[in-house]
């Protein structure tokens, strides 16, 4: 008997797969923590990160805000916010030395791929001339939020 109702073909590749990316988080604007908790889930999440993890993130991001500046000021004047006095008191939140932030709602995809094609890059071991870039999986995964 074939899986998913008669439907061949095996596995359902992500670009395949229906999403409703339009629905919203449930009572998002209105929710607050209870007491202690938003202090012990910062506790938890900043322990498995270190001051030398947390700014050398901070640094790659001033490096792509730096880059969109210089390369695409067009897209640097509304893809790119100031880091506000209150985000940078926030104990939650981290800018090292960073001064603006990449808008990441919204993101234009295109201009990841442009950032990425001028950084470090690797031959493969193939004769084909084929490149291999070295991407950090973390700024994909904050992107999407």
């Amino acid at each position: 008997m074939a899986r998913g109702g008669g439907r061949r073909g095996g596995r359902i590749r992500p670009h395949q797969r229906s999403t409703d990316n339009a629905t919203d988080i449930i009572d998002d604007e209105s929710f607050q923590y209870q007491h202690g908790h938003d202090e012990a889930i910062q506790e938890t999440e900043s322990a498995a990160r270190s001051d030398k993890v947390k700014a050398d993130y901070c640094n790659r991001s001033k490096e792509m805000v730096d880059w969109v500046r210089v390369k695409y000021p067009d897209y640097y004047r509304s893809g790119v916010v100031a880091i506000t006095e209150e985000e940078r008191n926030d104990p939650r939140l981290y800018y090292h030395k960073m001064t603006h932030k990449l808008v990441l709602r919204g993101i234009n995809v295109k201009i990841v791929k442009a950032f990425l094609s001028e950084k470090k890059v690797k031959v493969t071991g193939s004769n084909n001339g084929s490149i291999g870039l070295f991407l950090n999986r973390s700024d994909f995964q904050r992107a999407q939020l």
